[in-house]
């Protein structure tokens, strides 16, 4: 990694040689340069261990500040194309959808400056310190980054004062595809911060806090939290690494913007290298001898009780997201009945009203679709099996809400499972189709479905999509009944099928990817969540 980063920078860090003095190798200065950033060491101290003077440390790290920036200008820029659509995808997952991000500001401790109003830079921590805005994503890429203003100024007047209000006001920032949420809300993108943002602008969303919340403001605030959680784990990774950036440190006020800009630039493409972090470093001991967290400036901002936000734009938005993803997770079940019931496959959703008998369920599937024939499929999607799946939680009052019958329960082949996927099938042989039933999930808007006349690529669609179906119903099963929680399991199961799995589907039959060789993002995340590994197989092992 150290010889790419040379290589990068040699043409802007090489010096001409004279006839008074032979430069400095490029490898020496761009190692000083790092090495002050990372370790924090004073430039008396570290230019001793590399045998140059201090003079000559300082315009080392100067060049090399320079050389990184004009090296690396697109490691840091706003997400464009399928960067932008992965984004937009993990945030989905998390129940945020067109999220763009999470922003915060983190706090630069500087020795008391000597050629400024050193009454600016005191910050509410009785430090003095310079401010760093920064958005990133769920990977804790670092997506914009403004600093430079000092330590006592509010975030809103730092996000006023940025290159990404300007952005966002004049409707350049956001260019999502319209995404429509409940009570008419329609958004193209927004971003997620902390409660020092309580009316500042209509693409921020906040949290309610508070202490008397509903059970929807409550689910909404403990997932908007986690989802933003990513923006101090990448502050933890950032200055751990980069130590002259945690601790205190003489600067010239003048370049530390730069070499912070420098910094995170490195940092994304430290992520981008897949070098590890070493989570140790977010540990210290004290004079005391006691072991804590070490102090990452990030100061928040916002009190205890609720806020009123006078945005009614941002008011409406957080809304609908709040109602969205109250209609994505399931309210606690009753307790489970006391005898078991051993079903075939999962059912997961089912439009109020269906009515399945034990005669008719265990056909519906391949000889009525939506009041309309469906094609005669001799693809392998009919021949996985059933999967058979014991004890199957707390589905009582479920049942009884979608008018199901409770002895027709075990004859049931996953109806709004195999529906979706008989659809999309159909829709590749090009079959005419029938009004598209409420219990069919469709892909998203940016997977485009469509006939596929070649055979060989009809015959591949199918063959890819009988493999998605047989890996699903295995995570499935995992999900309830290997994860510690089986209602949790449950849920994530509802969620999935619910927002991803057509899409899935769909991509594999229509862009060809095979599971073989790509994880689906959603699979992937929900597996995490409930803290269990990927199975072997599905990586192709």
């Amino acid at each position: 990694m150290f010889n790419q980063i040379v290589a990068a920078c040699a043409a802007h860090v090489e010096k001409i040689v004279t006839h008074y003095r032979m430069p400095l190798l490029v490898e020496q200065v761009i190692a000083f340069a790092l090495y002050r950033w990372a370790s924090g060491e004073t430039y008396e101290s570290g230019t001793s261990a590399f045998g140059i003077d201090r003079a000559t440390g300082l315009q080392a790290v100067r060049d090399v500040t320079a050389a990184l920036l004009n090296a690396y200008p697109d490691a840091i820029k706003w997400p464009a194309g399928r960067r932008r659509a992965q984004i937009l995808c993990a945030f989905r997952d998390k129940g945020f959808a067109n999220c763009f991000g999470a922003i915060d500001c983190t706090h630069i401790y500087i020795d008391k400056p000597a050629g400024a109003p050193s009454i600016n830079y005191y910050d509410r921590k009785q430090k003095f310190s310079v401010q760093a805005q920064v958005v990133v994503d769920l990977d804790l890429r670092i997506l914009d980054v403004h600093v430079g203003y000092p330590g006592s100024v509010h975030d809103v007047r730092v996000l006023h004062n940025s290159h990404l209000w300007r952005r966002a006001e004049s409707g350049d920032l956001f260019d999502a595809p319209p995404e429509n949420l409940p009570h008419g809300v329609v958004t193209r993108g927004y971003l997620l911060g902390d409660n020092g943002y309580p009316v500042a602008c209509p693409w921020i969303i906040q949290p309610y806090g508070g202490i008397f919340q509903g059970p929807d403001e409550e689910r909404f605030d403990t997932r908007q939290k986690v989802a933003r959680g990513c923006v101090e784990r990448a502050f933890g990774r950032l200055k751990c690494m980069w130590r002259l950036f945690l601790r205190t440190h003489k600067t010239n006020l003048q370049t530390l913007p730069q070499q912070f800009v420098a910094v995170c630039t490195l940092h994304n493409i430290l992520l981008d290298e897949g070098v590890d972090f070493d989570k140790n470093l977010l540990w210290e001991v004290d004079e005391n001898g006691v072991r804590r967290r070490v102090d990452l400036g990030i100061v928040g901002n916002g009190g205890g009780g609720r806020r009123q936000c006078t945005n009614v734009d941002d008011d409406l938005l957080r809304d609908a997201l709040r109602d969205r993803l109250a209609l994505m997770l399931l309210r606690k079940p009753h307790p489970p009945p006391t005898n078991t019931i051993v079903v075939s496959v999962v059912v997961v959703l089912l439009p109020r009203g269906v009515q399945l008998s034990s005669a008719s369920s265990s056909s519906s599937s391949s000889s009525s679709h939506a009041g309309g024939p469906v094609p005669n499929h001799s693809s392998p999607l009919a021949s996985s099996g059933p999967l058979k799946l014991a004890s199957w939680p707390n589905f009582t009052p479920h049942l009884a809400q979608s008018g199901m019958k409770l002895d027709a329960w075990p004859n049931v082949n996953c109806a709004f499972f195999s529906r979706s996927v008989e659809y999309l099938v159909a829709i590749a042989r090009g079959v005419p189709l029938p009004k598209v039933p409420r219990s069919v999930a469709l892909p998203r808007s940016n997977v485009t479905v469509t006939r596929l006349t070649d055979s060989a690529q009809l015959q591949g669609a199918t063959n890819r999509a009988s493999k998605c179906q047989n890996v699903v119903m295995r995570v499935l099963h995992g999900w309830v009944f290997k994860s510690g929680s089986r209602e949790r399991g449950y849920t994530l199961a509802f969620q999935y099928l619910l927002e991803s799995v057509a899409t899935d589907f769909a991509r594999a039959m229509w862009l060809r990817e095979d599971w073989s060789n790509i994880i689906s993002p959603a699979i992937c995340a929900h597996t995490l969540e409930l803290r269990i590994d990927l199975p072997l197989w599905y990586a192709g092992a």
